[in-house]
């Protein structure tokens, strides 16, 4: 077990996790409201052992193992569950701090689930860094830090570990490369989404503010549908709804699918088995009317 890796690689997260959280601190700010001060200081609870670990970097360049890389993985998400949950708790934005940790395993794991019961009455700091876990669970801390830190050996074990699906492997050469590709298209349909939210305000097809389009495509890249609104997205118009919607099964899909649709290999598109079991899902599912109206025969039933 490389334990110098392991703890190295651990500081790395903490410190893109701190330099995370200036990002809602910023949104706090622009609101004027008073949650930066919980947020920035778990940010420098997150930078002080972040850069304490990095001291335990290895002196020898050694290959990273899979039993390595799972254990990174492990660790990372407690560590960032646990110190993600303080904003929430210095704040009183929930009763305790088991409740806090409910919240934040529940957006970086893109469950969904909250003990929120007015999810309105938070400060748009907190809603912010509750949505934007959404975002980073939905492809994974640890493949950001693949993509923008320089790692000595193969990290590919820290990718398959990371990345959810049933196969990982690496569609170019360099594994940060792999990493960087990754991002970037899951950036990039980010950016789409709330582009196409900011449609509906110029067309008149509803009016949703930029705040609210960001966290909402949080929501949707991590498919686990924290929104910003007691009601959810009730009170938003059915263009809303539908960006939502078609946003979330396009996220749904492998994003190596969108690299190999780039690069126009279509042979390894076909030849997927999660793609073709996500579409038959799709194909299968019962249309938005009852099954009794439907006019398919014997349509299955929803689960």
């Amino acid at each position: 077990m490389n334990y110098r890796m392991i703890f190295y690689l651990l500081g790395d997260v903490l410190l893109l996790l701190g330099g995370f959280l200036l990002l809602p601190v910023i949104v706090a700010l622009i609101y004027g409201e008073g949650d930066w001060a919980s947020l920035l200081l778990t940010a420098a609870i997150c930078a002080v052992p972040g850069g304490l670990l990095l001291l335990c970097k290895p002196k020898q360049r050694r290959a990273m193992q899979a039993r390595d890389g799972f254990v990174v993985v492990s660790l990372s998400w407690i560590v960032i569950s646990l110190l993600g949950a303080l904003p929430f708790y210095f704040y009183g934005a929930t009763p305790s701090y088991l409740d806090a940790v409910f919240e934040t395993v529940s957006g970086f794991s893109t469950t969904g689930a909250s003990i929120l019961h007015n999810v309105e009455a938070v400060p748009h700091g907190l809603l912010f860094w509750r949505s934007f876990t959404h975002w980073l669970g939905g492809m994974g801390v640890l493949v950001f830090m693949l993509a923008v830190v320089p790692l000595s050996g193969d990290s590919l074990y820290l990718l398959k570990a990371e990345s959810p699906g049933p196969s990982v492997s690496k569609m170019v050469p360099k594994m940060r490369t792999s990493a960087m590709i990754l991002y970037g298209i899951y950036c990039a349909m980010t950016l789409l989404q709330i582009c196409a939210y900011q449609l509906g305000n110029l067309f008149g097809w509803g009016e949703i503010s930029l705040f609210d389009s960001v966290c909402l495509t949080f929501g949707s890249a991590g498919t686990g549908g924290f929104a910003v609104r007691n009601d959810g997205l009730a009170s938003y118009t059915p263009y809303i709804q539908s960006v939502t919607t078609v946003a979330m099964i396009l996220f749904g899909v492998n994003f190596s699918i969108y690299f190999f649709l780039i690069s126009r290999k279509f042979r390894l598109i076909a030849r997927n088995s999660e793609l073709k079991c996500w579409c038959s899902c799709w194909r299968w599912c019962p249309c938005p009317a009852t099954a009794s109206t439907c006019s398919r025969p014997n349509p299955p039933a929803r689960r």
